[in-house]
């Protein structure tokens, strides 16, 4: 028997074999990175929107609870209702008194952050919004909805809404038309 000569086996990838699996996975990459950019957005929308239901669902049990006015209004400080926007942050407390105004003894309860490339506007609730120990909205508006919207716009927009018992939900695409709509059934628009 003659021994094998192992200078010529060959070990590893050529130079050519090694570009084209490169070029192949470049294309690959190049296909899913955007799709997946867009998981991501799709993913902080949702989110944003799951946590704002939360604190609005927490507020109003909080009410009933409590058997007094729970108040979420807009704050950049987390202590005083000053916020110019939703998006800034908000500020959950019992309302003794009812004013949507944090006094001294009324007990702060939650207090939320700035959505971080998102906004978050309400053309219903101005700067705040109240619940009352039934757990039906009180004030101004009784009704409507927080709006959602990034920099891809309405077709993405999200939205919590507000029933007049004071029930929130989020929105959906009722209509099969890919955006979806506020409680009147109208499309969501961002500004």
């Amino acid at each position: 028997m003659k021994p094998m000569d192992f200078r010529f086996l060959q070990h590893g990838f050529t130079l050519v074999e090694l570009m084209v699996t490169l070029a192949v996975a470049a294309i690959l990459l190049a296909m899913g990175v955007p799709n997946f950019t867009q998981v991501i957005q799709n993913n902080r929308m949702t989110s944003a929107a799951n946590d704002f239901l939360f604190q609005l669902n927490y507020a109003r049990s909080e009410a009933i609870k409590r058997g007094r006015t729970v108040t979420i209004c807009r704050s950049t400080n987390g202590s005083t209702c000053n916020g110019t926007t939703w998006s800034g942050g908000f500020l959950i407390f019992a309302d003794l008194d009812g004013d949507g105004v944090v006094d001294t003894g009324e007990d702060l309860l939650r207090a939320g952050g700035s959505l971080g490339g998102m906004t978050l506007n309400s053309d219903n609730f101005g700067t705040s919004i109240q619940f009352a120990s039934t757990g039906l909205t009180t004030g101004a508006a009784t009704s409507g909805h927080f709006r959602f919207c990034d920099s891809r716009g309405n077709t993405f927009a999200r939205a919590v809404l507000v029933s007049t018992t004071g029930r929130p939900q989020i929105s959906k695409d009722g209509n099969g038309d890919g955006t979806h709509e506020n409680q009147n059934g109208v499309n969501l628009s961002c500004p």
